[in-house]
């Protein structure tokens, strides 16, 4: 993945958010599980993995309505971003609306 020009990558919910959030304990631990949804943290260590001055446009999906924000994802990669000095666009995709279209070559 280090060498694409677009990524779609899964930022579904913040832990403290989940941890003290409404769903039952047993639905936390399939969110969670490995065969559950990535959390911010997690997505943002793959992230510092592949980054690369390749990646022109970065998209956040699948975020929780219920167990995140759309800034906590944001604002860490987005940091990460500027760290690394790379031009790629950061683009939070939400559940209620369309994505911005890009043209990705």
């Amino acid at each position: 993945m280090s060498g694409c020009n677009a990524l779609v990558i899964e930022s579904n919910y913040d832990e403290e958010m989940l941890d003290s959030g409404p769903y039952p304990p047993f639905l936390k631990e399939r969110v969670r599980s490995n065969t559950g949804h990535l959390s911010n943290e997690d997505a943002l260590s793959l992230i510092k993995l592949i980054l690369s001055e390749e990646l022109g446009f970065l998209f956040l999906a699948h975020l929780s309505e219920t167990n995140n924000r759309p800034w906590i994802p944001q604002n860490s990669v987005g940091a990460t971003l500027r760290e690394a000095a790379v031009r790629t666009e950061l683009l939070i995709c939400f559940q209620s609306e369309p994505t911005e279209v890009k043209r990705i070559s």
